[in-house]
């Protein structure tokens, strides 16, 4: 079923995502069709090279309702998140999405699985927010201590030239 991006006007094929800007196709409604929606947005995120175009992807992409395709849909995005690497505004983005997924998850009535995954999909962002301030720290001290050598060595300068 081909059908216009209610979003863009590009050409998209079935139950999926638009290519071009990320809005959903027709209105999925059941399991399978959400899980098609998911499975594209997926393989768009990974194709797509540019970040500012994945973050209009992944923020404009409809999220799941079925509790199962929420659970493989934050997993895979939880994934994609350690293999990314880097703290940048996709990552950021990326994080929000999986931190929604999270809440969704919390909304429905509690299972064994469920509950699992909320703890995956928490531990996930949690464990990247945290290495994005560790990194940011060290970042910082190593900008202060290159700041101080340069400093001491126009200092050094000074001096030698002086006295």
């Amino acid at each position: 079923m081909t059908s216009l991006c209610i979003q863009c006007g590009a050409s998209i094929e079935g139950f999926v995502i638009c290519d071009f800007c990320g809005a959903q196709a027709p209105k999925a409604d059941l399991a399978e069709n959400e899980r098609d929606q998911q499975d594209r947005l997926y393989d768009l995120l990974v194709s797509v090279d540019e970040d500012k175009k994945r973050v209009t992807i992944i923020r404009d992409a409809p999220l799941p309702t079925h509790p199962n395709v929420i659970i493989d849909a934050g997993s895979r995005l939880c994934e994609l998140l350690e293999d990314e690497g880097g703290y940048g505004d996709f990552q950021v983005v990326l994080r929000k999405r999986i931190r929604t997924m999270a809440d969704l998850l919390r909304r429905l009535p509690q299972s064994g699985i469920r509950s699992d995954a909320i703890s995956r999909l928490s531990k996930a962002i949690d464990e990247h927010a945290e290495e994005a301030t560790r990194d940011s720290k060290t970042d910082l001290i190593i900008g202060v201590t290159g700041l101080v050598v340069v400093l001491i060595v126009i200092a050094g300068l000074i001096w030698t030239i002086f006295f």
